[in-house]
Parts: structure tokens; sequence; C-alpha cells
């Protein structure tokens, strides 16, 4: 969607040019335009061949895997993703305290830093 917002807005900007000034910026909308959609053909034959190789070839025989480290991590990710999605609240809590840190530091934390530094 992205993409089609940029090429209308790229064309719509290429007939005001016209009215207005010159004609050398209406043709670099044009070759943007033109660059956009190359440049979106060529994705989605990328992408389509990710996704045929994944849905029409034979799947190859698999086995499970036995490394306890994997199955523990694994678990151990899926545990959080879970809890972040129950409460993201906690998550957005310490962005908003770090963002505040970062907009408004403290002054006894701005002479530890330039402690630091120096």
């Amino acid at each position: 969607m992205g993409k089609l917002y940029i090429i209308s807005s790229a064309l719509s900007a290429g007939g005001e040019v016209v009215r207005g000034a010159s004609e050398s910026r209406q043709m670099g909308m044009y070759i943007l335009v033109i660059l956009i959609v190359v440049n979106a053909a060529i994705a989605a034959a990328y992408y389509l061949r990710i996704l045929a190789s994944c849905y029409l070839r034979k799947p190859a025989a698999v086995t499970p895997s036995r490394c306890h480290a994997l199955r523990l991590s694994l678990a151990l990710c899926g545990f959080i993703a879970v809890a972040l999605f129950i409460r993201p609240g906690v998550l957005f809590d310490q962005s908003k305290k770090a963002t505040e840190e970062i907009a408004n530091p403290s002054p006894s934390h701005q002479n530890s830093a330039l402690a630091t530094i120096k």
C-alpha cells in the first residue's frame, strides 16, 4: 500500500510541475515511478519464489532435534512473547522511563556520564 501512495503522489506532483515550472523535475518523477514499479516487480518475483519453494515442493524428511538447549531457549522465547502479549504495559512503561531519562536527564546522572567520558 505504501508504494501505491508514493507512486500516486509522485505522479500528481509531476502533473503540478508541468503547470508550474521545469520539465526535468517532471521527468525525474516519472523515472522515480518507473524505478519503484520495477523494484516492486523484482521483489514480488523474489517473494513468490520463496512461497513456491515452501508450498509447492515435496517436504524433506525431518527428524526432531534432541538438543535440550534449543528446546529450552524456544520455550523461554515463547513464554516471553506470550507474557508480553498479555501484559505489554510492562514494556511500554520501561521504554517511557528510558525516553524520559534521555529527554530530561537528572543532574547527578549527567555528572556521572561526563565523568565516564573524560
